[in-house]
């Protein structure tokens, strides 16, 4: 899995998002851990598979599961199941349901 560089973060500073939640999970099993931590379920876990190839074949730069939290307004918060760093630097959030 790869984590969240400062660079990533800039990134989504430059374009005026707060982000108050920065952690890298790593894929188990178990939906939560003890300490509180969001875990992968089966479809997540093989669509970690599917945004890892395309980031092994150059397709995306990085991927999160569950990497970053953005405020949209005061006391609304959204955590995207995983984003991706695409080649150009934006970012794309993905939902898997």
């Amino acid at each position: 899995m790869v984590g969240w560089v400062e660079a990533d973060l800039d990134v989504l500073r430059a374009r005026g998002l707060k982000v108050i939640g920065e952690r890298d999970v790593k894929p188990a099993k178990a939906k939560a851990s003890r300490a509180g931590q969001m875990r992968m379920n089966g479809l997540e876990t093989k669509f970690s598979w599917i945004l890892e190839a395309q980031r092994l074949r150059g397709g995306i730069k990085a991927w999160h599961f569950h990497g970053l939290t953005l405020l949209l307004a005061p006391d609304l918060r959204y955590t995207p199941d995983f984003d991706a760093v695409n080649l150009d630097d934006t970012l794309t959030l993905h939902e898997v349901k």
